[in-house]
């Protein structure tokens, strides 16, 4: 089964192979739009007026926005080989489909519907671009840097002011910020010893969702030839 990137083929397509889902594809599909349809115009309903209005322009974002994707999927389809067809996307956000909020998978699959892009250059030029203009603001970057902890400044408030790095070297500044995951940031970095006792319980409680892998592969064959191109296959 191919998943196309025109959502009219892949709904004739859809209904090809299951035409008994018939109504509920074409219900399921339309919601995939009108909602993510509206989840891309909020930035650009900028008077206040129109702010007035979010709640209709939004409807069925608002509809849907609560509820799982298993949750609506169900509502809509019946068969599990195109729940599974019509999931397979969820590994791109690596959400199990009762963990995934409808409006995340539909705002994926729409993106795909208006193609799947990226920058020329790759991801690196994004990260020079960023790189260079994080410069021009009299940012310093260091690269292969280990933090070995995050500086707390004592008293009532524990707030955190500064990193010492591996090499001892300390860097002070009025914002710190951690992309480490939640229990190395609090644990290891900033030391339990400044955590409440109810951040501590949460920190217990914290599951880890599983990690996922994308894997890009480079064949040596024509893939037109076999009848494939861009699209997503499943």
């Amino acid at each position: 089964m191919i998943i196309r990137d025109n959502p009219e083929e892949l709904e004739k397509r859809l209904i090809e192979r299951f035409p008994k889902e018939k109504k509920g594809i074409k219900k399921y599909l339309k919601y995939i739009r009108l909602a993510s349809e509206e989840l891309y115009s909020l930035p650009y309903i900028k008077s206040i007026w129109k702010k007035f209005t979010i709640p209709y322009r939004t409807r069925h974002f608002g509809r849907y926005a609560l509820f799982s994707l298993r949750r609506v999927i169900d509502w809509h389809i019946k068969d599990p080989l195109l729940k599974n067809i019509l999931n397979i996307q969820c590994g791109d956000h690596g959400l199990q489909p009762r963990k995934a909020a409808f409006i995340l998978h539909a705002a994926l699959m729409y993106h795909y519907f208006k193609g799947g892009y990226y920058p020329m250059g790759g991801g690196g030029a994004m990260v020079k671009a960023m790189t260079n203009k994080f410069k021009e603001h009299g940012g310093h970057l260091k690269t292969s840097t280990g933090v070995k902890r995050i500086l707390i400044e004592e008293g009532k408030s524990k707030k955190a002011i500064g990193v010492e790095l591996q090499s001892g070297e300390q860097i002070f500044a009025k914002n710190i910020v951690s992309n480490a995951d939640i229990g190395i940031t609090y644990n290891k970095l900033i030391g339990q010893q400044y955590l409440s006792s109810k951040l501590r319980k949460k920190l217990d409680k914290t599951v880890y969702s599983c990690t996922s892998l994308m894997l890009f592969l480079t064949v040596d064959m024509d893939v037109r030839e076999a009848g494939l191109d861009s699209e997503i296959s499943g």
